[in-house]
């Protein structure tokens, strides 16, 4: 039986989560013509969409939060809840839907939930971590993870940090050169199954791959070259998914 502390954010969770259910539901029916998606009608509502995949990340994280307990998650949640419950509600205003949401300011249990993530407790959870150092950067992976976070590292502080400052003072494009080197180094195929010539298994992701090396190219230049290779992970995600 879930312990005490993490009920309210559970009970919480359960009525945005039904919420989130009928965002979507509201949302696909405003988006179809005869139960067909229609691009110009889900471009008209593109910030919903946007809005609604930032929810369903919210509330994903928060659940998987709520399992594992603790002041952190506590924190956690008392800040994913309340931003994905504004998301949904100016979804629900904007579509003009019940999404079931009136009830959950006002419940204790959305309060309780609050108190045990802000205020004092937050200063109480901040003081515990203190006392208590841990080295939260340290993530344990696998020989083939390390070496491409090490790689990819010493390509970032070698050749993208030398050029960074001038691209970002100057708003210049990424040079043509650049991207050469990373296109050599595989750094756009991390998401694209080798089957089709990347270097994602056939089954299944790979997202450790792709956070290591993300975050080692973005310690480097997070415009210049961490947040490239997240464009065609998009495009191929989007790709395998629907074709």
């Amino acid at each position: 039986m879930p312990s005490p502390s993490r009920e309210p954010a559970r009970l919480a969770l359960d009525v945005l989560e039904k919420g989130f259910e009928a965002a979507v539901s509201a949302l696909a029916a405003r988006c179809c013509v005869n139960g067909t998606l229609d691009n110009d009608r889900l471009d008209a509502h593109q910030i919903n969409a946007y809005e609604l995949a930032f929810a369903s990340s919210e509330l994903l994280a928060a659940r998987e939060m709520a399992q594992s307990g603790g002041g952190l998650a506590q924190a956690f949640l008392a800040e994913a809840l309340p931003s994905a419950l504004q998301r949904l509600e100016a979804i629900a205003f904007d579509l003009n839907a019940d999404l079931g949401l009136g009830a959950i300011r006002g419940s204790a249990d959305y309060a309780q939930m609050l108190r045990q993530g802000r205020g004092e407790a937050l200063a109480r959870i901040g003081a515990s971590v203190l006392a208590n150092p841990t080295d939260f950067a340290h993530v344990e992976t696998s020989p083939d993870i390390d070496l491409m976070r090490d790689t990819f590292f010493r390509f970032g502080q070698d050749v993208v940090v030398p050029q960074a400052e001038e691209i970002h003072r100057k708003d210049r494009c990424i040079p043509d050169a650049l991207l050469e080197q990373m296109k050599d180094m595989g750094v756009f195929g991390l998401s694209v199954p080798m089957r089709y010539g990347g270097s994602a298994p056939d089954e299944g992701e790979d997202n450790l791959a792709m956070i290591a090396v993300t975050e080692a190219l973005s310690e480097a230049s997070l415009g210049v070259a961490g947040s490239l290779i997240t464009r065609p992970e998009i495009l191929t995600r989007a790709i395998l998914t629907g074709g």
